[in-house]
């Protein structure tokens, strides 16, 4: 069931199947389960499935027929013959042989070297059978040129030039072709100079504190293929003449760019480069700034992604997966000069009327927090809306406030008011109580009925023992002693005995030898 067919040709994948009565045959994609039906496929109209049965033989041959093949029907296929006897499988394979390709290379940037450093280009074309490859330069080839600066490596389906480019000629296209039996390709590489990246465009200050500075930079434009892996910042004091005593700072490219430990109420002068992988820009973008005086931090920023957020003027809502307690977290803000020494957490319960928040009389809670970046919230009320207010202080004041809106969980102690009357709770012991006591009756008489065992069946035995009973036992047996006549047969006749005793409780009766001291006849 194996079979190879060029790319856009006709193939036939034939299987063939016996039993009484002849099976039916189908075919379907491994690792699928939907089957082709006899006839045209309606999913594909390249795809027709004929049966060619012999019933004298028990014999049928299923042609699964593909018109124009293309590199997608190349797989696995199953061969599913059925009848009432059984159903049975065989696997088949559709190899599609097609040209060389270059379809997983076309979006690779050029190869960059520099400074004579070898350069690989490496070229993998797609095809079957396995294509050749060969490399040319202006149109010759690599080998029929014997340039010690140029290598050619085959590992496999792919190969390699490798360059050393000891002359500005090197940086320039190579062209890779490859060719099977069906055809050829060819893919074109470039091999360019890597250079340092271009100078700064801009950059400026986007917020200033008494202590730090977020700059927003436009970079240079970049070359496909090398990319910007770093920012570099040098800055000093501005009346500080002599760059070489700058401070560095390092960014990667996409964090935010923030130099931190500046003093209060200095001046400062800055630059900028960035780097890639050949090295260090120029610099540029001369920035000179000042920083404020010392003053009360910044507002903290809390640390909870908000589900409703519309505009400025409106408080984030944030939710507690809990309903009485809440941990808060926030950042630490930038302290202006003088350290913090603590925050302050304020929170209320209340409600939004007319779009106004309004807070409940005397239920706020305030708490100074140290050295803390969180804060546990507890003894909350589930269910509600809180507003909480946090600030930073330093030795200067307070910071300006951050707020946030609270919304704890329902809990599992919510009351549901329900219109209908319920059982009151004596009313459904009382149930239970007598659903118990039927069911221990139940079972009661089911063992009195079967294995003639509990209490109703040990009362049953103490009503046929009655001491009514005894006595009429007793009187009975005097009557049928009156009534017995003497006895003087021969000497083989048996003399029988009785004897009658009294043990405090009942009347015992035996037969037999007359044996025992409180025996009464």
């Amino acid at each position: 069931m194996n079979i190879t067919v060029p790319e856009d040709s006709d193939a036939v994948l034939a299987c063939r199947a016996f039993g009484r009565p002849p099976p039916e045959i189908t075919f379907r994609r491994f690792g699928t389960t939907e089957e082709y039906s006899v006839g045209l496929q309606v999913s594909d109209d390249r795809i027709v499935l004929d049966l060619d049965t012999n019933a004298e033989r028990g014999e049928t041959i299923g042609s699964l027929r593909i018109h124009k093949v293309d590199k997608t029907d190349d797989g696995l296929y199953d061969c599913i013959a059925r009848n009432p006897g059984d159903v049975a499988y065989k696997v088949g394979h559709i190899t599609v042989e097609y040209k060389p390709n270059f379809d997983n290379m076309k979006s690779l940037p050029p190869v960059y070297t520099w400074e004579q450093r070898p350069a690989n280009l490496s070229c993998l074309a797609q095809a079957i059978p396995n294509a050749t490859i060969e490399w040319r330069w202006n149109d010759r080839r690599v080998l029929d040129l014997y340039d010690i600066n140029m290598k050619v490596e085959n590992v496999g389906a792919r190969s390699d030039l490798i360059i050393i480019p000891r002359e500005p000629r090197y940086y320039t296209s190579y062209k890779c072709v490859a060719t099977n039996r069906l055809g050829s390709e060819e893919h074109v590489m470039e091999l360019r100079e890597a250079r340092i990246p271009d100078a700064v465009g801009q950059a400026r200050p986007r917020s200033v504190s008494a202590t730090s500075m977020t700059f927003d930079i436009i970079p240079p434009a970049i070359e496909r293929g090398l990319p910007i892996t770093a920012v570099s910042v040098q800055y000093k004091e501005e009346f500080n003449p002599d760059w070489n005593t700058a401070l560095n700072r390092t960014w990667s490219p996409d964090s935010p760019y923030i130099v931190e430990g500046l003093r209060p109420q200095t001046s400062y002068s800055f630059r900028f480069a960035v780097r890639n992988i050949v090295g260090l820009g120029q610099w540029a973008a001369y920035v000179v700034h000042s920083t404020p005086k010392r003053s009360e931090p910044e507002t903290p920023k809390t640390l909870h992604t908000p589900i409703q957020e519309e505009d400025e003027e409106d408080d984030a809502i944030v939710t507690s997966p809990y309903a009485d307690h809440f941990e808060l977290r926030w950042n630490v803000p930038v302290d202006n000069g003088e350290p913090i020494n603590f925050y302050r957490v304020k929170f209320c319960p209340g409600s939004k009327i007319n779009g106004v928040w309004t807070e409940l009389e005397g239920a706020c809670i305030e708490e100074d927090i140290q050295i803390s970046t969180s804060y546990e919230m507890r003894d909350l009320q589930a269910d509600t809306y809180y507003r909480i207010e946090l600030m930073a202080h330093n030795a200067i004041g307070f910071s300006k406030p951050a707020h946030l809106l609270l919304k704890t969980a329902r809990g599992i102690d919510v009351v549901l008011r329900v219109d209908d009357r319920a059982l009151s709770s004596a009313a459904v012991i009382g149930i239970v109580v007598g659903c118990v006591l039927l069911l221990l009756l139940v079972i009661d008489i089911l063992c009195c009925l079967i294995g003639n065992l509990g209490l109703l069946a040990m009362m049953c035995r103490r009503t046929k023992r009655s001491p009514s009973d005894l006595m009429g036992d007793e009187e009975k047996l005097g009557r049928e002693d009156e009534k017995q006549p003497l006895n003087n047969g021969p000497e083989g006749d048996i003399l029988k005995s009785s004897s009658v005793e009294f043990d405090g409780r009942g009347v015992q009766i035996r037969s037999g030898e007359i044996i025992g001291k409180n025996s009464a006849v």
